[in-house]
């Protein structure tokens, strides 16, 4: 998140666009709740809503119902290399962990070649907001292939969770993409459209 931060203080531009994928939602919320005045919209890709409070690992086991995805996040974790970084994925963990559908197979190899370790305190580690980024321009963006959709934003809202009742603010738009996790990879330039229009301001809005 802190480097996030000093990109957004060093950018020769009155204000950015955060674009985060997957679990990338965290430290771009984080970064913008610290410059709110530098950030004119986060755009969410295939990525859960973060939350104050919570961290990765957390948000997971409050609300995924799968039992098989819990505990593959508790096996990654006991995975860890010297006692703080994760290993990176090899071809069958990203086959498993998420959809890679529509992903060419020379795309999927160079992926999993140039993945990195992660530090496990991205995912333990909780958000921690101030508010100041709460009323920020914010897009989501669902990959269908995932099983991810608006219907299912329009569902969490009627659950009457009120953590869910930010998603029907005016400044909260959607939009869906006909793919698996990783659309830069599988329709680079159908995720650069919807990356336009989102900019722009566009996108179906849910009422509550």
């Amino acid at each position: 998140m802190e480097d996030l931060v000093q990109l957004i203080d060093h950018l020769d531009a009155p204000e950015v666009v955060l674009v985060a994928h997957c679990h990338g939602s965290f430290p771009a919320l984080g970064a913008a709740d610290r410059r709110p005045e530098r950030v004119s919209r986060i755009v969410y890709v295939s990525a859960p809503l973060p939350m104050d409070g919570f961290s990765v690992h957390g948000l997971v086991c409050e609300f995924e119902p799968d039992p098989a995805v819990r505990d593959g996040w508790r096996q990654r974790s006991e995975q860890v290399e010297d006692g703080w970084r994760l290993p990176p994925p090899s071809l069958d963990d990203a086959q498993a962990r998420s959809s890679i559908a529509g992903v060419p197979a020379d795309a999927l190899a160079r992926l999993v070649r140039l993945a990195a370790p992660q530090p496990l305190g991205t995912l333990t580690q909780p958000l921690r907001l101030s508010g100041a980024a709460a009323t920020l321009p914010m897009s989501g963006v669902f990959c269908t292939g995932t099983g991810m959709s608006i219907a299912m934003v329009e569902s969490l809202v009627r659950s009457g969770d009120s953590r869910f009742q930010v998603l029907t603010e005016p400044h909260v738009a959607f939009f869906e993409l006909d793919t698996g996790h990783w659309p830069m990879l599988s329709v680079p330039d159908g995720l650069a459209g919807v990356l336009l229009h989102a900019a722009a301001g566009e996108g179906q809005r849910v009422t509550a």
